[in-house]
């Protein structure tokens, strides 16, 4: 499963930021190094979308579009539609985990779509089904933080979700995306180097490692993890790597990556 960013779809709809960089070149002299590579590397994770309408707040939503259900407090009739819906799962043959895992995949097939009412709906039924399933947290965090933007709810989701899958190496990319999100690289490289202790070809994680040095400063960490990036065809371009190849050839030459090399570079990229 994958949740924040699909790189399937970013590559699927083409969402590449380079289009938008020579406006960058005209604008505040910082360090250009970082504007640039943050663009390239954000804008692909741009193309998850949402159909919540703009100023609905989560619990203004019907109760199966909030987290949990909205809470403890349920009506008799919500329990008698619990109940109903669960002895019809057992009268199916499955178990409440299988039932609980295969609900979840079919909510982050609709979280990937941007339909995040019927995605928190199969997420709360795999919840409801076993509630010590971790992907059902997995799917609450990634709602809270992109439907709701609850960083905090989120962290603590995902937290429950490796408290229970602590095996799981897309989960720890997932965890990764969400520190890379919200400013906390050294976190986020926490997570991504976990991932691919679970599974050396952990999908994604190099690329997340590649966007946290770089938000770190750290070029030649992020042109390594860069080139295995795009090796194993994940969310990067070759131009990343070819801009990063740029900086640490200034760093070896003694230079700093500023505004004026960062934009020689840039200039250099654009010509070939």
């Amino acid at each position: 499963m994958a949740g924040i960013l699909p790189a399937e779809q970013a590559r699927r709809e083409g969402c590449g930021a380079l289009a938008h960089l020579p406006a960058l070149m005209y604008g505040s002299p910082m360090r250009i190094s970082r504007i640039l590579l943050a663009t390239i590397l954000l804008g692909l994770s741009a193309c998850a979308g949402t159909i919540q309408p703009a100023g609905t707040q989560p619990n203004e939503l019907p109760r199966n579009e909030q987290i949990m259900y909205g809470g403890p407090e349920r009506t008799a009739e919500q329990r008698a539609a619990d109940r109903e819906y669960l002895a019809a799962i057992d009268e199916i043959g499955w178990t409440r985990r299988e039932a609980a895992e295969h609900t979840t995949k079919r909510g982050f097939q609709y979280f990937r779509r941007g339909d995040y009412a019927t995605a928190i709906k199969r997420f709360n039924q795999a919840w409801l089904l076993d509630p010590e399933y971790g992907g059902a947290y997995w799917g609450f965090a990634v709602i809270l933080f992109e439907r709701d933007k609850e960083i905090g709810s989120a962290g603590e989701m995902f937290s429950k979700a490796v408290e229970l899958l602590p095996d799981d190496p897309d989960l720890q990319v997932d965890y990764g995306r969400f520190y890379g999100k919200t400013a906390r690289p050294r976190k986020a490289i926490e997570r991504y180097e976990q991932a691919l202790r679970l599974n050396s070809n952990a999908r994604d994680a190099h690329a997340g490692l590649t966007s946290a040095w770089v938000a770190l400063g750290d070029y030649r960490q992020a042109l390594f993890h860069a080139k295995i990036s795009v090796d194993r065809n994940e969310y990067h371009p070759k131009q990343v790597v070819d801009l990063l190849e740029c900086f640490v050839d200034i760093l070896d030459r003694g230079d700093q990556v500023n505004y004026q090399t960062g934009a020689k570079c840039m200039s250099l990229m654009q010509a070939n």
